[in-house]
């Protein structure tokens, strides 16, 4: 059943603090964060960590309160005697969640509100690419349509693989749907980069591309595997998406993930030996953005 939870984190604050968030956010999608602030002079840091043995640090987020395009950043909020609203969307999963907030003057207030089911993008889409084992091509208008409106990219994203209409178009067409493949077993020890027709893949130019579900066997009962991004080699710099402790048996699991444009999507686990099998497959689409 769809989760959501809330919590109140400070009321018209005057004095510095560092919140920690309540751990049942760890089961939310989407996290967001509203700040008031009234003639506040002072630093805001959103940060998280995936375990409980490792350290907090800033994570990426992006603004919500705004009409325009956003694009990520874990750079520090900081206010000069400042009165207004904001709200902060947090991307990726993270296991724990704090708040560090520095005070000069005024006062602060903050809410968090999350929900396992909601969706996060963290550019305006302006396009669907079609995709095939030869490469990309954005196909015309008459063809596979420009979805100019957030919302029918989220509608289409959330029925990836079903059949859905929007503007009376049939988007029930697998070619807008790309898969990536990995080529050899990721472990602790062994950073794999995901593949597209024999190939390393790496997000297109001026796309991202959103993971919608996963294939995958993942042996070793305390093995959790994780799919990021980084460069051609080397290994995950940005956390995505965190696989559920594996059972040696294949699964499916739908997930929502977005990549960076000219990113390589990479697996591992936190087991030596204990891996993501070769063949597991991650499906998405690729989306235009500017």
């Amino acid at each position: 059943m769809p989760y959501t939870y809330s919590q109140e984190v400070w009321k018209l604050k005057a004095v510095a603090e560092t919140k920690v968030l309540d751990t049942e956010f760890e089961r939310c999608q989407a996290i967001v964060i509203e700040i008031t602030t009234v003639g506040f002079s002072g630093t805001i840091d959103i940060q998280g960590k995936l375990h409980e043995v490792s350290a907090y640090s800033n994570i990426p987020y992006i603004r919500q309160d705004q009409a325009t395009i956003q694009t990520p950043s874990v750079a520090q909020i900081s206010h000069s005697t400042d009165t207004g609203i904001y709200r902060f969307v947090v991307l990726g999963y993270w296991r724990r969640l704090r708040l560090v907030m520095t005070w000069t003057a005024g006062t602060i207030s903050c809410g968090v509100a999350g929900s396992s089911d909601a969706m996060v993008f963290p550019y305006m889409p302006v396009g669907i690419v079609a995709g095939d084992a030869f490469g990309e091509v954005q196909d015309t208008p008459t063809a596979y349509t420009q979805l100019r409106r957030l919302k029918d990219i989220v509608t289409a994203v959330a029925a990836l693989g079903y059949e859905f209409t929007i503007d009376g178009i049939n988007f029930n067409d697998y070619s807008l749907i790309k898969t990536l493949w990995l080529p050899s077993e990721a472990n602790q020890l062994a950073t794999v980069n995901f593949q597209d027709a024999g190939s390393d893949y790496t997000v297109p130019a001026d796309h991202v591309f959103i993971a919608t579900k996963v294939t995958a066997r993942i042996e070793g009962v305390d093995t959790v595997a994780r799919i990021g991004e980084g460069l051609v080699g080397g290994d995950i710099v940005k956390d995505v998406l965190s696989l559920g402790v594996g059972t040696g048996y294949p699964f499916m699991e739908k997930v929502m993930g977005v990549y960076a444009a000219t990113k390589y999507i990479k697996a591992k686990t936190n087991h030596n030996t204990n891996g993501m099998s070769a063949n597991s497959a991650l499906y998405g689409i690729e989306v235009v953005i500017t």
